[in-house]
């Protein structure tokens, strides 16, 4: 009940916070309570109904977060005297610093916003999704004194806009973790001269990608589902998540990293694709260390048609019991969401079952190789502008670009030693 926890709060202040009595036991606010106590509870919901607004935000909906951050950065983080937060720690993917982060603890707790008080109660209740799965929704409940829900709605786009404003340069990172998807961390946005490949492969990746998100009609119109698989395999080291990301950072998308680990079952894994972030590139990385993905035994057919035979026998050795038909379902099929961009990786493709795929699953394979000298080179320089390099210094070399990359890393400030050690790798 609004009303009752309000008095509540406010009869915990006064208890227990003698400057808050001192300052309003006499007042209008201490007069408010006692009245509001001896009414009755009918009563009581009547004035509820009429003279408070509210609206709950809970987990399972992405904007949590958005309200989560926002509280953290106007609320808690500036008002030294709140006690009732919870408290943990985020380390910087960039700078790899630790930062605290508060965000409100269970109870009630009020602001100002435009000098309007606004209450903000959060709770937790666990909810149960399927006959095997619990789920623990969190709720941010926001309520006012008003007779209309229209500064509340105010409040509540000023919160969105500024989110969107703080992460205009962002690429927000979501996880899938207890059947639900949650803000993993924001990394800068990555830009597209950054990441270097032979035959620029990364800039006819990302033509693709375009291609398809201005395409919609098409698909539309030629019966085709719009949806776009990716595949990305070669070498640990080469390269596969930079591209993924600084796809992302181009596109203006997100990325929701999903890890078949975190699937408690089939229905699960159709509410992970389901319940996508908006605006979001599904990843699911090192897809052949899964045993649903696994290529299978050379007697048996590729075909579609022996999937189901040999569900049982893949669900064994699979700890997640997810059978390969379900993932071609969720993935190419009548439950793939409208709209699906997701990317496969993995570093040795020979693993994978060929239904897995097969043209029409997979649109776009992109091998991602170790570069050879001339890219090497124009990584230097891009590092390094000022780097002296003879032409084809590097030739006859292969390397693959995080080894490159930890040689200029490593001598930021000894440069006369990057070319050294580049050649060192032709041995």
């Amino acid at each position: 009940m609004i009303i009752e926890s309000i008095i509540s709060w406010f009869t915990l202040q006064f208890t227990s916070n003698p400057v808050f009595a001192g300052l309003f036991g006499g007042g209008i606010v201490g007069g408010l309570i006692f009245f509001l106590k001896q009414l009755p509870k009918h009563i009581i919901e009547w004035f509820s109904s009429i003279f408070i607004v509210q609206a709950t935000i809970t987990n399972e909906n992405t904007i949590f977060n958005v309200f989560n951050d926002w509280f953290h950065q106007h609320i808690f983080l500036k008002n030294k005297y709140r006690k009732n937060v919870f408290i943990k720690t985020e380390r910087s993917e960039d700078t790899g610093l630790r930062t605290i982060y508060f965000s409100p603890g269970f109870g009630i707790h009020i602001f100002f916003w435009n000098k309007i008080p606004i209450f903000l109660k959060f709770s937790a209740e666990d909810t149960q999704k399927s006959q095997v799965t619990y789920f623990t929704r969190y709720n941010y409940t926001l309520f006012m004194f008003a007779l209309t829900n229209r500064k509340l709605n105010e409040f509540m786009n000023y919160v969105l806009e500024s989110y969107e404003s703080i992460n205009e340069n962002k690429v927000l990172i979501n996880s899938y973790h207890k059947n639900e998807w949650i803000e993993s961390s924001k990394r800068e946005k990555r830009p597209i001269s950054s990441i270097f490949f032979d035959n620029q492969e990364e800039i006819k990746l990302l033509a693709r990608i375009k291609e398809f998100k201005n395409d919609k009609e098409w698909y539309i119109k030629n019966g085709i589902p719009y949806k776009l698989g990716v595949l990305l395999y070669g070498s640990p080291g080469c390269g596969k998540s930079s591209l993924i990301f600084t796809i992302a950072s181009e596109m203006n998308m997100n990325i929701a990293f999903l890890s078949l680990d975190s699937i408690d079952s089939e229905s699960d894994l159709t509410r992970a694709f389901a319940n996508v972030p908006p605006n979001s590139i599904l990843v699911i990385e090192d897809i052949d260390t899964f045993a649903c993905s696994e290529q299978r035994v050379a007697q048996s057919s590729s075909n579609d048609d022996n999937i189901a035979e040999l569900n049982s026998t893949i669900s064994k050795f699979n700890r997640n019991a997810i059978s390969l038909s379900a993932l071609l379902n969720t993935t190419d099929g009548v439950l793939t969401p409208d709209g699906a961009l997701f990317i496969y990786t993995t570093n040795y493709k020979d693993k994978l079952d060929d239904a897995l795929i097969r043209k029409g699953r997979i649109d776009i394979e992109t091998e991602i190789k170790p570069i050879s000298g001339k890219t090497i080179s124009r990584m230097c320089k891009s590092f390094y502008p000022d780097l002296d390099l003879h032409e084809n210094i590097f030739d006859g070399i292969i390397a693959k670009p995080s080894q490159v990359q930890d040689i200029l890393f490593q001598n930021k400030y000894s440069k006369e030693n990057i070319v050294k050690e580049i050649l060192n790798l032709k041995q």
